[in-house]
């Protein structure tokens, strides 16, 4: 008797979807997150029961699924009824993509991927059409959880940035930087080939994003990418990196985009990078302090106090969180590699790992649904290649 293996339904992709795009916050969800993760979870539990046979609670699954747990508990400790429900919805719904089978993770990842693209696509059209072809359209200006904003329907402006020969591209989305990172993610994990036309699309998106995380994070990837295939590439992609910083170096004096939002902010200043300004002086001090106590073991919550003066980065997470959170943290993503080639899952992890640095969201669903689903796609057998894997026994 043969068992044909049923399609993920596209329910459940839907669901993955929102659950995707509510952690980038795209102007139309704001206030309205907790709705639209509900939104997702109905759409995952339909999925599941039309197509029950697609998710296998095996032993893997339910180590992974318990280390998501963890992770999840260790982030929730301060939060009220509400936080708390919602953070047992975002649970349920990751822990479902544990239960797949790889080719439908990476069915899942094929179509978020695609998803993104369709939303850059128009974004960047009608973004192409003011600022290029200039056609005058109609925006509103309104605040956005802090952020304020020209919103043109389409896309989102960030109000009053100095603008050089186009804004900053940031699609639907609050942050040109939150952008810029998961598509850098996307990318990476599609292993950049730009033949597809939905990576073609991001990558485009990622470009005009001006992102400095972006950028690096794009750039570490390619590197890994060629360490991971041909280690002789390096030393020739050293050298185009060079020619295309000595070019904007001198375009126009200096006085261009990519020297002033890039080039710039990589300068070394003060015995660090100019554009790695995620903490205040304030935050630095408190931090040092601290972090010589017992606070730090499970975080002192300076969101909560109402002392937060930094904007992102590992050194807020701890503070969040503590040393027993980013322990967690580092166990889950560690797990997620669990019977993956060692090579790809290593190097995925450390992508994530200098993303966390300056970005320490390693708890947005956009974030895990990219490594969970991504990882078996970068770790597909080619030929005979021999390949290890990392187990746990």
């Amino acid at each position: 008797m043969i068992i044909l293996h049923k399609r993920l339904p596209t329910i459940y992709k839907i669901g993955i979807f929102l659950a995707f795009l509510v952690s980038l916050n795209p102007w139309f969800f704001v206030n309205r997150q907790t709705a639209i993760i509900f939104l997702s979870g109905i759409c995952v539990c339909t999925g599941i029961c039309l197509s029950r046979r697609s998710f296998v609670f095996g032993r893997t699954a339910s180590l992974q699924c318990f280390l998501l747990l963890l992770f999840y508990t260790s982030i929730s400790l301060s939060l009220n009824a509400f936080g708390l429900i919602g953070q047992a919805l975002m649970f349920i719904i990751i822990s479902t993509l544990l239960c797949l089978k790889d080719d439908d993770k990476i069915g899942v990842l094929q179509y978020v991927t695609k998803g993104m693209a369709i939303i850059t696509a128009i974004s960047l059209t009608a973004f192409l059409t003011i600022f290029i072809i200039g056609i005058d359209l109609p925006y509103t200006v309104g605040t956005y959880l802090n952020y304020t904003l020209r919103n043109y329907l389409f896309f989102l402006k960030l109000d009053g940035e100095p603008v050089f020969l186009l804004p900053r591209f940031q699609s639907i989305f609050l942050e040109p930087g939150h952008y810029g990172m998961i598509v850098a993610f996307l990318l990476y994990v599609q292993k950049f080939n730009l033949k597809h036309w939905y990576n073609l699309v991001l990558f485009i998106g990622a470009l005009l994003s001006m992102s400095l995380a972006s950028y690096v994070l794009m750039l570490i990837g390619i590197l890994f990418r060629i360490w991971a295939t041909k280690k002789s590439l390096i030393i020739l992609f050293a050298m185009m990196c060079g020619v295309v910083v000595l070019v904007f170096n001198n375009i126009n004096g200096g006085d261009n985009m990519v020297k002033t939002l890039i080039l710039d902010r990589l300068k070394i200043e003060n015995g660090q990078i100019a554009g790695n300004n995620r903490f205040t002086q304030d935050y630095e001090r408190e931090f040092a302090q601290k972090s010589k106590t017992t606070e730090v073991i499970f975080g002192w919550q300076p969101h909560e106090s109402g002392d937060f003066k930094a904007n992102a980065g590992y050194k807020v997470y701890i503070g969040d969180y503590g040393l027993v959170g980013l322990f967690f943290c580092i166990l889950c993503y560690f797990g997620f590699c669990n019977g993956y080639q060692t090579q790809q899952a290593i190097l995925l992890f450390l992508l994530y790992a200098a993303a966390f640095l300056q970005r320490a969201y390693p708890f947005w669903m956009s974030e895990l649904i990219i490594f969970i689903c991504g990882i078996p796609y970068l770790c597909r057998k080619v030929g005979n290649q021999r390949t290890y894997y990392l187990e746990f026994r």
